[in-house]
């Protein structure tokens, strides 16, 4: 009986080494589901060119600024067609950070971390982008260059 529990064990070892998972049986069959890929232990070591860059960086945001970017109101501004996103006054504000303020006509209470020394330029650079291109903001894209200009 130790042996079965054994190899069934390893069996199920090896199928998740090989990137599925068995997860129970139907009608007498396994029900094999595909394992996704493991998030990487960096999850923003992505190339600049890649379009996700700027909403996975996104996911260090959303703590204060909301998944659907509408912040909280008093402490944190919502970005939710916030003009200032689309000025270099919100490069300057991810690469220094802030602490209280008027944003967009709406006043915050917290305190916006300083991201120069944690994020490069591109990283910087795409998640404004994407931010500019949610919830009816309409802003450029942002570049390096630009990012590097305001450090």
């Amino acid at each position: 009986m130790a042996k079965s529990f054994l190899i069934i064990g390893f069996a199920a070892v090896a199928l998740v080494v090989v990137g599925v998972v068995v997860i129970s049986s139907r009608n007498g069959r396994p029900v094999v589901i595909p394992v996704s890929d493991p998030v990487s232990t960096n999850e923003f070591a992505l190339p600049a060119d890649d379009p996700q860059l700027g909403r996975r960086i996104y996911v260090r945001c959303q703590a204060c600024h909301g998944v659907d970017g509408k912040g909280v109101a008093g402490n944190y501004p919502s970005l939710v067609g916030n003009a200032v996103m689309n000025t270099d006054a919100a490069i300057t504000l991810v690469l220094r950070g802030a602490e209280r303020g008027v944003l967009s006509s709406s006043p915050w209470n917290g305190q916006m971390p300083a991201f120069a020394d944690q994020l490069a330029d591109h990283e910087i650079a795409a998640v404004l982008t994407w931010v500019r291109s949610q919830w009816g903001n309409q802003g450029s894209p942002v570049t390096a260059a630009a990012v590097r200009a305001c450090r």
